[in-house]
Parts: C-alpha cells; structure tokens; sequence
C-alpha cells in the first residue's frame, strides 16, 4: 500500500521482467544484456511522485506495453520527443497523461 502520496512512485514499482516468445531473438548479441525494464529510472521519471500520477501531471516519459508514450498523442511522434519535458507536477496540459 502507497504510505504517502508524495512518496516517489520509483520506491514502491520495481523494474518488470521483458517477455520474449521468440527464442530466434535470443541471439549471442543478449548475453549479459539485461531483460528488465525500469520505468522510474531516468533523471526525470524519478522524481514522480503518486500526487503528480493521480492528477496526471507527472509528464512520465518511457515505453509501457510495447508503446511508447507518445504513442497516443495528436501531434507528431518527432516534434513530441523533442519537447521539453515538464517538471512532474507543473504541467497543465490536459495531454499529458500518467
């Protein structure tokens, strides 16, 4: 259970496991690579807290599912990863989405 809601969420969700049926992809080129995925661990998505989740103000930025985060946005895939990124919890852009 979350303690705070100003608690990082990078405290409370660790890093998922990549599942990969396809075992022609697990080429030599792997070995000693790693298969988790951390989504809380860049400069900007650790300092998300569960406050800026709830009120989708957290600017998350990564690949959930396969689909990046940009995935669902109206503007172009190219102009929106080059955008600066907001502070978690500054953001009023009714886009931005947790």
């Amino acid at each position: 259970m979350i303690r705070n809601i100003n608690d990082t969420v990078k405290d409370y969700v660790p890093p998922i496991q990549v599942y990969n049926p396809l075992p022609a992809a697990n080429k030599s080129d792997r070995v000693g690579g790693t298969d988790l995925i951390d989504l809380f661990d860049t400069p900007h998505n650790r300092q998300i807290t569960w406050d800026h989740m709830l009120r989708q103000t957290s600017d998350w930025e990564g690949t959930l599912w396969g689909k990046p985060d940009w995935a669902d946005r109206p503007e172009d895939s190219d102009n929106w990863m080059k955008r600066p990124r907001h502070k978690p919890g500054t953001s009023t852009n009714k886009t931005t989405r947790a």
